[in-house]
């Protein structure tokens, strides 16, 4: 079924540049559009907060679309030299070689780093040609929920151009950050760059972090649950020892026991110990609190010790000769 504009539209008018919708418009955002039609209907002479206020937009959307329009030589800034679209644009898109990472071996790749400058609107236009460009950025803002600036836009068209990370594999990583509650596009590109350096370039690398990072997830959400701990985040150190507590598989009740003794015995929360207490429980295999208690009381016995059950001395040292090496480590 075809449209036609209604009559009734014809009483007012305004042109606009063919380039504009020939070009671009097909890359842009929602907002970017928005932001040249009232440009162009009050005849170019609109400034950025008069904008603003008109779309009801943030000023920092504004600009950023305005910037948009200006790479792409529709309009140019006050005391500026115009610039001139060429005409052969679209006869001369960007060499594969200009938009493409060379693969190297992990020995030859520097860590990856964000960008000093993104693509330019001429080469969002090339690269966005591509099928799996087009089918990136709709997916993205459907996980999203929401349309993409230019800026956006530019940042997801850098990671798949010049970072050489593969639509599907940014797809889940936005999909990630949608599930951990960040959903800003800086953080989402420092998360890209950070599973490249990580060697995280393939669906299926994508798919084992995931599986084991929602798994740690879930894990830290139980241990805060049975530590109570809700009014602070886990720190580096703990996290490393949260990752090996996964690994022992103990119930919560064992969890919570380990808790309760290195609180009697320090007055806190201190991980060290019940990480002493929880590793020296793996080794002996003890996997339940008559168990724990049992081996308690044949300790008690063997020390000739009816206070505690474990050397504090001896743990305190332990855990400060191991938060020596971890600290050299680092």
């Amino acid at each position: 079924m075809g449209y036609k504009v209604s009559a009734g539209a014809w009483s007012g008018m305004f042109g606009l540049p063919t380039e504009a919708v020939d070009k671009y418009v097909k890359l842009s955002s929602a907002g970017a559009l928005k932001v040249l039609l009232v440009i162009f209907r009050e005849g170019g002479a609109v400034d950025l907060e008069e904008i603003s206020r008109k779309l009801n937009m943030k000023a920092d959307d504004v600009e950023d679309s305005l910037e948009y329009w200006v790479e792409c030589g529709i309009l140019y800034k006050d005391g500026a030299e115009e610039k001139v679209s060429k005409v052969k644009y679209e006869e001369e898109p960007c060499e594969e070689t200009e938009i493409k990472v060379k693969k190297k071996s992990a020995a030859q790749l520097k860590p990856l780093t964000a960008p000093i400058k993104k693509p330019t609107p001429k080469e969002i236009d090339s690269i966005g040609k591509k099928e799996d460009v087009q089918m990136l950025l709709r997916e993205a803002e459907a996980t999203l929920g929401k349309t993409f600036t230019s800026s956006d836009t530019s940042t997801l068209i850098w990671l798949y151009s010049w970072a050489g990370i593969p639509a599907d594999v940014l797809l889940m990583i936005i999909a990630y950050c949608k599930h951990v509650g960040k959903t800003g596009m800086n953080y989402i590109q420092s998360t890209a760059i950070s599973w490249v350096n990580d060697g995280i370039d393939t669906v299926e690398k994508a798919e084992e972090y995931i599986e084991k990072r929602y798994g740690q997830d879930e894990f830290e959400r139980r241990i805060r649950r049975v530590f109570g701990l809700w009014g602070r985040a886990f720190t580096e150190n703990e996290k490393k020892r949260l990752e090996e507590w996964r690994g022992y598989e103990f119930s919560d009740e064992m969890y919570k026991e380990a808790y309760d003794r290195a609180v009697e015995a320090t007055g806190k929360v201190a991980f060290g110990y019940i990480n002493t207490i929880l590793a020296n429980w793996n080794q002996k295999g003890i996997r339940d609190l008559s168990s724990a208690e049992d081996e308690s009381k044949k300790v008690k016995a063997e020390k000739g010790n009816t206070e505690q059950s474990y050397d504090i001395e001896e743990i305190e040292r332990s855990i400060m000769e191991r938060n020596q090496k971890m600290s050299m480590e680092a």
